[in-house]
């Protein structure tokens, strides 16, 4: 069998979404997207190649465990290897499949793609080629996507690339519905938990020492409902499948989790979520709405937080993911804010439908916030001022040593990247 290699091709635009991380670790359902490539090709990745802003940090990542390790449940400790970021490829066949592919199509095709073969979208873009390695390597050394003259080529007849946030918002039920019925969690013992109302025919999964206390409704009618390992849910939380909640997170009292919703490993959510994807490590504790939202690593959305997701036209809601880009159309009616990781909200702060908040900011205004904020803006009602490095780090020290979790040197030296290029690019 070949070995796998994920890659990402820096192509399509995602704002904030890949400023920490290459965008196969998005989270694209309840799993990231590498995860569901692994899982759906039935082996590890091998090997991964990103771009040289992010190897030291993916290389450390990789040494570590847990979510910033590409796995979603917090337990990339049981790998047997890791694989390596950016490094020489052994001799032998390589799977090089792009990091964009949602993994819900075609997979069969992927997966047995012989040497000298290849699958690409209608418009060229390289879904995955099987190579020996010396053509692999040059390949990738090229960085252009383009294949060489001997190899043959199948185009699908689907779109399956992702290249925009909304992509994601726009798979996420099929994402999501492959990644919930892929899981094999216990079912919840209703005799067990007597206390516990659940409402419908689609499964409803436990993971180990998951606590669901009485009070709880779970509404599997449209969906199924999986709670992973040690998360816990507080009395009086509705929640309506399909829903994800990922290992050790908690939901406050009276949440209400709406369908097609993603709550990553280690996060505290209250008030009400929908058709959302929350990553890890974020904390929207306290009353307040999220919906149709793409929300990054290590936020904290002040209590009364609310969002926007649909324009009083209802009409096609248009973001704009950069603050060089000009504004481009969803297509999507219901679409909510785009936020980077670290970034901070004070109560009740509000956002616009289809607005992008940029990593590391700091939101402090009693208006509506702006529906564009670069990274590292530290927003109030009087200005919007780059934050300063230092004490942004230091604060970001504090974060994570609330998680008992430290700020590597090769995640500082990232921070301060891409603080430079925000304060010297104009705006």
């Amino acid at each position: 069998m070949a070995k796998l290699l994920i890659f990402d091709d820096g192509r399509g635009r995602w704002g904030p979404m890949t400023d920490r991380r290459p965008v196969f670790d998005l989270r694209t359902g309840a799993l990231t997207t590498r995860a569901r490539i692994e899982r759906v090709l039935g082996r590890p990745a091998a090997a991964l190649r990103v771009s040289e802003r992010l190897a030291a940090v993916c290389r450390e990542r990789e040494a570590g465990s847990g979510e910033t390790a590409g796995d979603p449940t917090g337990n990339a400790g049981g790998r047997d290897a890791r694989p390596t970021v950016n490094g020489e490829l052994a001799a032998g066949p390589w799977l090089l499949v792009n990091g964009r592919w949602n993994a819900v199509l075609h997979g069969d095709l992927v997966g047995q793609l012989a040497v000298g073969r290849a699958l690409v979208e209608a418009d060229g873009d390289l879904v995955a080629v099987c190579l020996e390695a010396a053509q692999a390597t040059a390949l990738l050394a090229a960085g252009d996507g383009r294949l060489p003259a001997d190899v043959t080529r199948t185009e699908l007849p689907d779109r399956v690339l992702l290249g925009r946030p909304w992509h994601v918002l726009d798979e996420l039920p099929a994402t999501l519905e492959a990644d919930l019925r892929a899981m094999a969690l216990p079912e919840l013992d209703r005799a067990a938990h007597p206390g516990v109302h659940v409402i419908g025919n689609h499964p409803v999964r436990l993971g180990e020492h998951a606590c669901v206390l009485p009070g709880v409704v779970l509404n599997a009618e449209a969906g199924p409902v999986v709670i992973d390992a040690h998360a816990l849910v507080h009395p009086f939380t509705m929640i309506e499948g399909p829903v994800y909640v990922g290992r050790h997170t908690t939901l406050a009292a009276h949440t209400a989790l709406r369908p097609n919703t993603v709550i990553g490993p280690h996060c505290k959510v209250g008030g009400e979520v929908s058709a959302a994807i929350v990553h890890g490590h974020t904390n929207k504790a306290h009353a307040g709405y999220l919906g149709a939202a793409l929300v990054g690593q290590w936020c904290n959305l002040g209590a009364d937080t609310n969002v926007s997701n649909l324009k009083n036209t209802y009409g096609p809601v248009r973001v704009q993911l950069t603050p060089d880009s000009e504004p481009e159309d969803t297509g999507r009616v219901f679409h909510g804010p785009i936020v980077g990781d670290f970034v901070r909200t004070a109560i009740g702060s509000r956002l616009l439908t289809g607005s992008v908040i940029g990593t590391g900011c700091m939101l402090a205004t009693a208006g509506f916030a702006p529906k564009h904020l670069p990274a590292f803006a530290f927003h109030t009602d009087q200005s919007s001022q780059p934050h300063d490095i230092d004490r942004l780090l230091q604060t970001v020290q504090r974060m994570l040593a609330r998680r008992d979790q430290t700020l590597s040197a090769a995640e500082a030296d990232l921070f301060r990247t891409l603080h430079t290029v925000r304060t010297t690019a104009p705006v």
